[in-house]
């Protein structure tokens, strides 16, 4: 049962955004963390963190828990980035 789901994020272009998870039920509990829909290889703990963010991290991160019961998938959380501000200055009129 997940007992926190994880929450929408935004963050600017070069920070971290750390997803998590909390669960309970019959030990032991397995995670895999999902990118829109592909399995992040290695995202196997009940919290992922993107670090240095692009805008091609910007998507939807679910988690899928299992254990010798079954499993259950939390719902949708969407990291949306932010580009960094542009440099220089506006054309004169």
């Amino acid at each position: 049962m997940i007992t926190s789901q994880p929450s929408n994020l935004t963050a600017l272009v070069g920070q971290n955004a750390p997803f998590q998870v909390t669960a309970s039920g019959s030990a032991p509990l397995h995670y895999q963390w999902y990118f829109n829909s592909a399995a992040i290889p290695g995202a196997n703990a009940n919290s992922h963190t993107v670090t240095n963010v692009s805008t091609n991290d910007a998507g939807n991160f679910r988690v899928v828990i299992t254990n010798n019961v079954g499993s259950v998938t939390s719902s949708v959380a969407t990291l949306t980035v932010v580009p960094p501000p542009a440099t220089g200055t506006p054309d004169a009129y």
